[in-house]
């Protein structure tokens, strides 16, 4: 009985052994995929370090992408804090109200910003980054605290309703 043992030890280690390479290579790619900066997705979504949602749109102008953000965000319930710049805020929901006014002392309001960089002639990344915002237009300025990846399905969604809008050529 004890040689059995010794012996299916031995068919288990060598077995694992062969396999360890391939284990090893195929984890190894999956953590270079992982730990780039950006990697896009199907649907056009990309990662990046310092927004909290990122869409690629290809083949339309910056114009179009602008119009298309401003409508989106307006017909959300968010208003332009600039004429000039893409930056949105509102109101925050009802566990944005109650976290900062217990601590703080009053509302909390979101605003958003959004960027289009271009890739290229044909693509542009349209980046959003959120902040709640506390004691805003007070003599001490605002106090914004960045919004992280929790809410990251919201502003994905009003990117894809971005994309919809955008005209097709």
């Amino acid at each position: 009985m004890m040689e059995f043992t010794i012996a299916l030890h031995q068919n288990i280690v060598y077995s694992l052994s062969m396999k360890l390479p391939t284990f090893l290579a195929i984890t190894a790619t999956c953590l270079l995929c992982m730990s780039a900066t950006s990697c896009a997705s199907r649907d056009g979504f990309v990662d990046t370090k310092n927004s909290l949602a990122a869409l690629e749109i290809q083949n339309s102008t910056d114009m179009d992408i602008r119009q298309a953000v401003i409508e989106t965000f307006l017909t959300n319930g968010y208003q332009r804090e600039s004429a000039y710049g893409l930056i949105f805020v509102k109101k925050g929901d009802i566990l944005r109200q109650i976290e900062y006014a217990s601590y703080m002392g009053g509302a909390a309001t979101m605003r958003v910003r959004v960027s289009i960089d271009p890739i290229s002639a044909s693509s542009h990344l349209v980046k959003v980054s959120a902040y709640t915002v506390t004691h805003q237009s007070s003599s001490f300025g605002d106090k914004e605290k960045k919004v992280r990846g929790l809410r990251k399905g919201h502003y994905r969604s009003l990117l894809r309703e971005v994309n919809e809008r955008l005209p097709q050529y």
